[in-house]
């Protein structure tokens, strides 16, 4: 993390904390000329609570745009998270048309949360817990995401267990104690829900919720790599007019 990069996260964070509606984050946002994806992520998420999805999409737009030509100068650092947060945040709250630019920006948001934790490990709980929601059941457009990431639906919540119990364990080591509980009792559900289930070959419930993860932590390293050299290599890039199109589409 950059000192300008720092400088500007502990001014405006607070101050965003203080916002109480869309409006006043809006008067934020134009209040500084730092022009990162970390600033519109998560503004938008905030608005994402506010009753206020045109704001929101704007906001989150606007971080999305910041990845969506690679090379850029967000990937390979920790700011990957905030690009591929708002991809989270746009499938989960929003309704999105199945097509090849959706199918892109889902491989693109998962490869930016995945690259994030490369880079900082255990550090990067946020960035497992957006990983982890991204292929979790409860999104609003979750039934697009099993076909752009090629997993089962039943079987794509075992990707979600072992980002939420990281989560949960980096949570917990920097005192984060109620998201740290959340997040964990997230990951013991989805465990329980995996009963009836077959998962390498044995039957769910024989597995504990540790055993499961690490099942879980294993397929993600291969389905990092099976995108992360296309990702690099522009193979998903997506145009403005193809984001355009995403976004007038959005209802």
């Amino acid at each position: 993390m950059n000192k300008e990069f720092e400088k500007f996260i502990n001014d405006f964070t607070p101050k965003l904390q203080y916002c109480k509606t869309a409006p006043q984050v809006i008067d934020l946002v134009d209040r500084y000329t730092f022009n990162h994806p970390c600033l519109y992520y998560a503004s938008g998420h905030l608005c994402c609570f506010m009753d206020a999805p045109e704001i929101s999409l704007k906001l989150l737009r606007k971080a999305i745009s910041f990845g969506t030509i690679l090379p850029n100068d967000y990937w390979d650092t920790q700011s990957s998270d905030c690009i591929g947060s708002s991809v989270v945040d746009l499938f989960t709250y929003f309704k999105i048309q199945q097509n090849e630019t959706a199918t892109k920006l889902i491989i693109l948001g998962y490869s930016y949360l995945s690259n994030c934790i490369e880079i900082i490990g255990n550090n990067a709980f946020e960035s497992f817990e957006n990983r982890g929601r991204l292929f979790d059941m409860s999104g609003k457009s979750t039934y697009i995401i099993s076909d752009a990431l090629h997993t089962l639906s039943q079987i794509k919540i075992v990707y979600s267990i072992p980002d939420y119990l990281d989560a949960s364990h980096g949570y917990m080591t920097h005192g984060f104690y109620n998201a740290a509980n959340n997040v964990y009792k997230r990951a013991s559900y989805l465990h329980e829900y995996l009963e009836d289930i077959t998962v390498a070959g044995k039957s769910a419930n024989i597995y504990s919720l540790e055993e499961i993860a690490e099942i879980g932590r294993q397929r993600h390293k291969e389905l990092y790599l099976s995108f992360k050299k296309d990702v690099v290599n522009s193979k998903y890039n997506i145009s403005k007019h193809e984001l355009d199109n995403l976004f007038d589409s959005i209802q």
